[in-house]
């Protein structure tokens, strides 16, 4: 079944129908390219499957037994398959009471198989089960996820395939304009729910304005550069705000930045993820996420921050990888925290290799398109991050950084070849650097 519908919803700007028109056709034809497409619309609309299933991990076993179960009333959908596959690869519930609500998972992946994930599959079933203490549990779990067989891959013709992708990568949801009488609050949901439609920044911009409040004059400056050739004077001015208010438009996460002088940016740069702070259509779009001693982003602050309104604008995040090498999620838990629902906007990360894994199973792996990483850890780590990047359907660029104390990737073309063969759709980028 061809995607003709699903596409023409998209170019219209109707998510659901193109949810619908997708799932329609990935049920009659389970290619990776529509399964692919699935999991960004949904992300982007933010429907109920994707909320519920981000959902599951934190629930109760009976919790997320109940949420399984709704689901699977809703007809077969990929986006349940590779979180069935993802949960298997890192489970939520170990005991041997949660055994219903695994016998339930893997009826959901057998009844709506993704084929693009056999591997994953196999891989998770030697993976997952290691985390698990008991070892009846264990065993159990591995012998029933070696019992589920995937069909063959399939794909779309090319040309179908192509006029998909850049359809997905052209939606973005509809959003009602907030109405004059609307409160702050309410305009500040608008954006948060909704972070990548300028409508709602153009009408808060004037609710601020006819306030007198400064930041309505930022935000029309920053929204000027999508449509018109902005003055070095305007530019300077933007820059002078941002400095001089922007901890306050922030709010508390700004308490975590050393040096906010020469921390802060505006315009967030097209080929590369910020690793400052930097506004970005009248709002935080960039944040870096820096420990002690060079920054002041302790575990507890990532805990306590997690979830802040703040973020949910922001798509790049700049993990601090040195420190995160040496100190996992128990002391510092960024997998966690960029983890969390509200990171609707989130399409850039920096990270190091063992982050990587992590964030393909998480919930906004549909979104991300771009990813550097340092060539840094050891061999069978970085293979690892390699393999995971297969999970994000949205990912165009990876950059690999190498250390100036080590081996030039450069020098390595076999290592290179071998990865672009993993990675077909995605730009590889090699870079130097330094500690």
């Amino acid at each position: 079944m061809r995607p003709t519908a699903a596409i023409r919803a998209l170019e219209a700007g109707d998510g659901r129908a193109a949810l619908d028109a997708l799932l329609a056709a990935w049920r009659e034809t389970p290619a990776k390219e529509i399964a692919d497409a699935i999991s960004i619309v949904g992300e982007r609309l933010g429907d109920d499957v994707s909320t519920s299933l981000a959902a599951i991990p934190n629930d109760t076993a009976a919790g997320a037994l109940e949420r399984l179960e709704s689901l699977e009333r809703l007809g077969p959908d990929p986006r349940v398959a590779r979180a069935v596959v993802a949960w298997i690869a890192e489970p939520p519930f170990h005991a041997t009471s949660s055994q219903p609500f695994w016998k339930k998972a893997f009826a959901l992946l057998v009844s709506a198989p993704d084929p693009s994930f056999a591997s994953m599959l196999a891989r998770a079933v030697e993976a997952g089960p290691k985390t698990i203490k008991g070892r009846t549990m264990a065993t159990w779990l591995k012998n029933r996820a070696r019992e589920i067989a995937l069909p063959e891959q399939t794909s779309l013709p090319a040309a179908d395939a192509k006029a998909l992708e850049v359809a997905v990568n052209a939606f973005r949801p509809k959003t009602e304009q907030p109405k004059r009488a609307s409160t702050e609050a309410d305009l500040l949901r608008a954006i948060r729910e909704s972070p990548e439609d300028d409508a709602a920044r153009a009408v808060y911009a004037d609710w601020l304005l006819e306030r007198g409040d400064v930041r309505g004059e930022f935000i029309q400056l920053q929204l000027a550069h999508a449509f018109r050739q902005v003055t070095d004077q305007e530019k300077a001015r933007e820059l002078a705000l941002a400095k001089e208010h922007g901890k306050t438009w922030i709010g508390e996460p700004a308490s975590v930045i050393g040096r906010w002088e020469y921390a802060v940016s505006v315009g967030l740069p097209p080929d590369r993820c910020s690793r400052g702070v930097c506004f970005d259509r009248g709002f935080v779009a960039a944040f870096p996420l820096i420990p002690p001693p060079w920054g002041k982003m302790t575990g507890g602050k990532l805990k306590k921050l997690r979830g802040h309104a703040a973020f949910a604008t922001v798509s790049d995040f700049a993990v601090n990888v040195s420190y995160y090498r040496n100190h996992w999620d128990d002391r510092w838990p960024v997998a966690d925290f960029l983890s969390d629902a509200s990171l609707r906007a989130m399409r850039r990360v920096i990270a190091p290799t063992p982050l990587i894994p992590l964030l393909a199973r998480g919930p906004h792996a549909g979104r991300i398109t771009w990813l550097e990483t340092l060539d840094y850890e050891n061999a069978v780590a970085m293979n690892e991050a390699i393999e995971a990047c297969g999970s994000f359907p949205a990912l165009r660029v990876l950059s690999v950084v190498a250390v100036a104390t080590h081996e030039s990737l450069s020098s390595r073309p076999a290592t290179l070849d071998a990865w672009r063969a993993k990675l077909p759709g995605v730009e590889i980028r090699v870079d130097t650097d330094s500690e």
